[in-house]
C-alpha cells in the first residue's frame, strides 16, 4: 500500500468522523456503495476521479485536500454548494429577492 493512498484513507476517515458520519452516511451522501467507502478507508482501492469528486462534495473538502496536496480548510460546505446550484438557476429578479431575504436573516437590514 502506498503512502499517498494511506494518507488519503486517513483523510477520508478523519473528514467523515468530523462530519459525524458513519460509512453508510458517507456512502449515501456520495452515491457510493458502503463497501466502496470501506475499501477506500482501508486503502484497498484507488479512487477514480469520479469517486474523488463525489467524496469531495459529500465531505465538503476539495479533492486537493483529500489527496493531501492542500490541507487548508475549504471555505464551503455541502449546503453552500447546494445553495450555489439553486442560485445559479434563478432569474435576476428572484436573485434580488433572495438577497433581500438573506440580508434580513443575517440581520443586516
Amino acid at each position: 500500500m502506498s503512502t499517498k493512498i494511506s494518507s488519503f484513507s486517513e483523510r477520508i476517515v478523519s473528514l467523515r468522523q468530523a462530519q459525524g458520519m458513519n460509512q453508510s452516511d458517507l456512502a449515501r451522501a456520495s452515491g457510493l456503495k458502503r463497501a466502496t467507502v470501506s475499501h477506500l478507508e482501508r486503502g484497498e482501492r484507488n479512487p477514480s476521479s469520479e469517486t474523488l469528486a463525489a467524496l469531495s462534495r459529500a465531505l465538503g473538502a476539495t479533492t486537493d485536500q483529500l489527496l493531501g496536496i492542500d490541507d487548508s480548510p475549504k471555505k464551503t460546505t455541502p449546503q453552500k454548494t447546494y445553495l450555489d446550484s439553486l442560485i445559479s438557476k434563478l432569474k435576476e429578479r428572484d436573485l434580488q429577492i433572495l438577497i433581500a431575504v438573506a440580508e434580513v436573516l443575517a440581520g443586516k437590514k
